[in-house]
């Protein structure tokens, strides 16, 4: 790849990540989804015109992972307190349910919206770093 192509992807790709910086710090962010992750995702991959269960096999491979990298971004930032708080909860309170517990001793992290946005931008550094586009 030549160096100016190489410099324009470089500069799509940030783009993209600021798009994505842009998106998460909506304030309406649990209408915003991971669809828009996905999105970006895939228009990176230049994999926009692939056939459609090509494009939701794909959307739900990146969703889970997306899932995945949340969750365990939490789960690493509880310290024993917080720990303590979730097993706490899920006894006394069985009825509820572990993410809706989870996300609840969450709000008790401090600057955890800044370890998700950091968590959501690695992953997404390393689903589009090997990517090479398709050419047309």
């Amino acid at each position: 790849m030549s160096q100016k192509r190489l410099k324009k992807r470089n500069l799509k790709k940030q783009k993209n990540k600021i798009s994505i910086l842009n998106f998460m710090n909506q304030p309406n962010k649990s209408s915003l989804s991971a669809q828009r992750f996905v999105e970006e995702v895939i228009k990176e991959a230049g994999l926009q015109n692939a056939d459609v269960s090509t494009l939701e096999a794909l959307s739900l491979e990146i969703v889970i992972a997306l899932q995945e990298r949340i969750n365990s971004t939490i789960i690493d930032s509880f310290s024993e307190k917080e720990l303590f708080m979730l097993r706490n909860m899920l006894q006394d309170h069985p009825e509820t349910d572990e993410l809706d517990a989870m996300a609840m001793v969450a709000r008790t992290i401090p600057r955890l919206d800044e370890l998700l946005q950091k968590s959501i931008l690695d992953l997404y550094d390393e689903l589009t770093a090997n990517i090479k586009p398709l050419e047309k």
